[in-house]
């Protein structure tokens, strides 16, 4: 009885000790933004498109700062990434990332097909006030870091 009592004890205490050992670190949007841009590969050198990102997604959401980082106009890479004044606007900025997908899909099948996959893997990730948006053929990557 008193190694069951023992073994009982133990796995209650590796159990705790486990449970301790998990990350619940609050997401880190910056970071989770820098590591994207470091860490997942794209086809060509991201430029700053964010004045562009402000026309293509000025109605997404009242008030939402949007960064966005394209490549060149003969890949379909980039980084978008909303900061919404209200979480309850992430719908509108999940709708708005999709719609321009659309948009591209439609413009790379004429233009530039083998990008179409791209986009169809397209990685969208919405985590309070923040929705990201990735597309590179390093979708898997993408997801890693944003705890996908």
């Amino acid at each position: 009885m008193k190694k069951l009592l023992c073994l009982f004890f133990a796995v209650l205490i590796a159990a705790g000790l486990c449970a301790c050992a998990k990350n619940d670190e609050p997401f880190d949007a910056e970071k989770a933004y820098a590591r994207i841009i470091s860490e997942v590969r794209f086809e060509d050198e991201l430029r700053d498109m964010t004045d562009y990102a402000a026309f293509v997604f000025g109605d997404a959401a009242e008030g939402a700062e949007v960064r966005m980082l394209n490549a060149d106009d003969k890949y379909e890479d980039a980084v978008i990434m909303f900061i919404l004044k209200d979480a309850s606007d992430a719908g509108r900025a999940e709708e708005a990332i999709r719609a321009y997908i659309s948009e591209r899909k439609t413009e790379a099948s004429r233009y530039n097909p083998e990008e179409v996959t791209k986009l169809e893997k397209a990685v969208i990730y919405t985590n309070d006030i923040y929705v990201f948006c990735v597309i590179s053929n390093d979708a898997s990557t993408a997801s890693k870091i944003l705890g996908q």
